[in-house]
């Protein structure tokens, strides 16, 4: 060993004991001067630039770390480490070179694809970080990175993806309390309310201090307002308040419960001292929004919600964006600025998740047809229980299904469930019900007499819980139970359905004006949603030909026309005597968690009636798929 190399050996057995005391600053001047003695020892430049980055020193850092590379090309650590240095810097695009040069060196280097992951975040290059975040997790599983991808997917609004990543990162590092609150998050958007609640209440357990519990207090009044809970959702806001005085979300959200309850001034009490800020703020905005046209000051909530997308659109979150385009939209239909209201309802529809598979859905529905033939139905066992309870309302979504229910349950033998998704959970869970190979509905084939009892006592038992003894009939109003029908005439032969229809153009149009909580992913294209329409006219069609049901067929606009003759035939059909109370729906009190929860509380109007009118000129995508069979499809 030649002296110079025993000098630097002793150097760095100072720096490195220096280190190890964490004298952060004199280590890094001894390795400064080894790198001085000898330019060319790459991993000493590497060290410099760790304890420059560890003193926040990130250019130093980097400008050391570029010396390493240039010393040893080869160095994967050291790219990856000059990659971190630009993104401190702030500088992405650069970082995301630097990644690349470490995994053409190492390609699993799984720091390097999870840095380079987040760095595509940060430039919003969101496809990207979840095909690194993927990478990284094929080479190893991680929490955090699970985490970042559940995040990522959130944005993209691929709902169901982040859900699972949340929970996987979770089984990993359960005592997260921001992994369940993002979970939380997540199952909100998929409207799985009481599962959100349950997260929420979960990262308040673990850490009731952590630095942001007043979010997470926050995202449970806003979950518990959903549910309508209104008293628990005031006081979460209460409490996020109490930790943050004046947090928007937490003003925004009880200024949302009053406006449930109807104390519409009160609501604007709570708001009014912060809508005279300098900035918007986006909850402030959108609370203000909905309140609005219960005050007649809809044109004073215009102004902020344009200010706001054109100041803050890039910097909101995608749900935030959509909610405001959406918002604006309905503002300006109701003003009839009907061009303007429909570019914002595009531009909201366009950041929604796109993910509506046609072939995918026309082969189910074909699949379907071929399954619940004439001759199937003819000699399928049937549920042998004889209960006349269930009422299924069923058609397109904004076809009327609400109202028909809440119709219904103003009748005092009546109780309205609401959109309950049993009938889809025991299409999910029956093969394994069945012991079949086969996937549903071709399973359907090996169900027996047994089998049937035992799946309609499921959902027997399951509306029973829901209802009072007393209700001698229980509506279920989920819209998408067409595609079920096959197999309800086989568990609840004695069921009533009642299937609502309304003009397609106004059906798609009002599905395409609507911010749906949960996927419903053919509604955020005007083309999707006319090819959606053709299939369910074909399947309704299919099941008139089949089944041997008590199918009653109502329309929206005759419903709205002729108020109570309908109404009187809609109680007759459920077996039961007429009530008036029934025509005063709008009077009955109880919970309506859907979209249409503020029209049932007013009597019935004909404005939606014809309202595609407003908008034809935007609706040639429309009408071109409604009228047009798509390539492979049968005509209906």
């Amino acid at each position: 060993m030649t002296t110079g190399n025993r000098d630097q050996a002793f150097l760095k057995e100072q720096a490195q004991a220096l280190l190890q005391q964490n004298q952060l600053q004199a280590a890094k001047e001894i390795y400064a001067r080894i790198c001085e003695i000898d330019p060319n020892d790459a991993q000493a430049w590497h060290t410099l630039g760790m304890i420059n980055a560890q003193l926040g020193n990130f250019a130093d850092a980097a400008a050391a770390w570029r010396q390493a590379v240039t010393v040893k090309p080869d160095f994967a650590e050291g790219h990856c480490n000059l990659g971190n240095a630009m993104f401190s810097l702030g500088k992405y695009d650069e970082a995301v070179n630097h990644y690349r040069d470490a995994l053409h060196i190492q390609p699993r280097y799984g720091e390097a694809l999870s840095n380079m992951g987040t760095a595509f975040n940060q430039l919003n290059r969101l496809e990207e970080a979840a095909q690194c975040y993927e990478a990284a997790l094929d080479v190893a599983a991680n929490a955090l990175i699970h985490y970042n991808l559940a995040n990522v997917r959130t944005h993209q609004q691929l709902l169901d993806e982040a859900v699972t990543h949340y929970q996987r990162a979770l089984v990993l590092e359960p005592k997260q309390p921001d992994f369940h609150n993002n979970l939380g998050n997540a199952l909100h958007h998929l409207g799985r309310y009481a599962d959100a609640e349950a997260a929420y209440r979960e990262a308040l357990r673990i850490d009731p201090h952590h630095a942001t519990v007043y979010e997470t207090h926050a995202n449970l009044g806003t979950v518990l307002l959903q549910m309508n809970r209104y008293d628990e959702a005031r006081a979460s806001y209460g409490r996020a308040l109490e930790l943050k005085p004046d947090f928007p979300r937490a003003v925004a959200g009880i200024a949302s419960v009053l406006e449930k309850q109807g104390e519409f001034e009160q609501a604007y009490a709570v708001l009014q001292p912060y809508l005279q800020g300098s900035k918007e703020d986006c909850n402030i905005t959108l609370a203000f929004a909905s309140l609005c046209h219960h005050l007649d000051r809809c044109d004073e909530a215009v102004i902020p919600l344009e200010r706001l997308i054109a100041e803050e659109g890039p910097a909101l979150d995608t749900y935030s964006a959509i909610m405001s385009h959406f918002a604006l939209a309905r503002l300006l239909d109701a003003a009839g600025d009907y061009d303007l209201a429909f570019d914002h309802y595009r531009q909201g529809n366009e950041l929604s998740e796109r993910r509506f598979d046609f072939r995918e859905h026309l082969r189910r529905i074909e699949e379907l047809m071929d399954v619940y033939t004439a001759p199937f139905m003819a000699n399928a066992p049937r549920a042998r229980h004889g209960s006349g309870r269930p009422v299924f309302i069923v058609g397109m979504p904004r076809s009327g299904t609400s109202l028909v229910e809440q119709i219904l349950a103003s009748h005092p033998a009546v109780f309205g469930a609401g959109e309950l998704d049993e009938i889809y959970r025991i299409v999910v869970d029956l093969p394994e019900i069945l012991d079949s190979p086969l996937p549903y509905p071709q399973c359907i084939q090996d169900m027996t007499q047994t089998d049937a009892d035992r799946a309609a006592k499921r959902y027997l038992d399951h509306i029973s819980s829901l209802a009072p003894p007393d209700a001698q009939r229980i509506t279920n109003k989920m819209p998408a139970n067409f595609q079920h029908l096959g197999l309800i005439a086989l568990l609840f032969p004695e069921a009533r359905i009642i299937h609502c229809v309304r003009d397609p153009l106004d059906t798609c149009l009002s599905c395409y004006f609507q911010q749906f909580s949960e996927g419903l992913f053919f509604t955020y294209d005007l083309g999707n949603l006319g090819a959606y329409y053709r299939q369910y006219l074909r399947l309704m069609e299919h099941w008139r030909k089949v089944l041997k049901v008590s199918m009653m067929e109502i329309r929206y606009e005759e419903l709205v026309a002729d108020q109570e003759g309908i109404s009187r035939k809609i109680v007759e059909h459920c077996g039961l005597k007429w009530d008036e109370r029934c025509l005063r729906f709008h009077e009955t009190q109880r919970v309506v968690a859907t979209a249409s929860y503020d029209q049932v509380r007013q009597p019935l109007y004909s404005r939606s009636v014809g309202r595609w009118q407003h908008y034809e000129r935007h609706l040639e995508p429309l009408r071109r798929a409604l009228d047009q069979a798509s390539a492979g499809e049968t005509a209906a």
